[in-house]
């Protein structure tokens, strides 16, 4: 039975009420679940405290962190499914894909290169071309890009697993962190961000770590409704540089 520390952040102490529940019903799947939240308004100080309990417990095998907004579809059995997902990826790091809250299908995963480095975010519909569990070589094979050794799959941190048995040392020397500036573009200046999740992926590749998303595992990205990832859905086929953030 595999030692899990579920880690949940929030920054008003409040969660999805169906949340508990998932949780509570993921204990009876025979797994050792350990569950911190933590109340930090500060996002990254958040994530890396919670991400510091997993590595500073020695006995914890995997560190799930999850959104106070991400709900699991399946009360029993999603936690294992993850897991048993990243084993056959051989993945060091599996998270769900996970839509935006809003009406477009446009998720948070997204991949970019040296080619391409604008990162696309990958919609709903173009997830259901996808294998069900995929790596960046996927994406780009579906956006048309020719093959190059630096392809990244940038992934979020709604739903993500990290397997600390064999790479531990490597996940040391990781943590989460955004990146503001301001650039000045055509004359004019503007304000550049770079997300803490898509941090920590090319931190991940930059340190020969194995990155796959997954839509084995459905969860919905509560808010005025619920936004999931059991269909191919949404406004948008592909992502425009408008809705690709940075």
């Amino acid at each position: 039975m595999p030692n899990i520390l579920i880690g949940l952040p929030t920054y008003n102490n409040q969660s999805d009420t169906r949340q508990g529940l998932f949780l509570y019903a993921a204990r009876r799947d025979g797994l050792n679940i350990k569950v911190r939240a933590r109340q930090i308004s500060a996002l990254c100080w958040n994530f890396n405290t919670l991400f510091c309990e997993a590595l500073n417990d020695k006995t914890v095998e995997y560190f799930l962190l999850m959104h106070a907004d991400i709900v699991p579809y399946e009360p029993q059995g999603w936690i294992s499914k993850l897991i048993a997902e990243a084993n056959t990826a051989g993945a060091e790091i599996l998270s769900a894909v996970v839509p935006v809250k809003n009406k477009t299908g446009i998720t948070s995963t997204a991949a970019q290169s040296a080619e391409h480095p604008t990162p696309r975010r990958l919609t709903m519909r173009e997830a259901y071309q996808l294998p069900v569990t995929f790596k960046a070589r996927d994406i780009a094979e579906l956006y048309g890009w020719s093959e190059h050794k630096d392809q990244q799959l940038l992934v979020n941190t709604g739903c993500m697993l990290l397997d600390l048995r064999r790479k531990r040392n490597v996940f040391e020397k990781m943590h989460f962190y955004t990146r503001d500036g301001i650039e000045k573009r055509d004359g004019k200046f503007v304000a550049t961000f770079a997300p803490e999740d898509w941090n920590f992926a090319r931190d991940a590749h930059a340190n020969g770590l194995t990155l796959a998303a997954t839509r084995a595992v459905k969860v919905m990205h509560s808010g005025h409704a619920d936004y999931d990832n059991a269909s191919a859905w949404g406004e948008l086929e592909h992502d425009t540089l408008e809705n690709s953030g940075t």
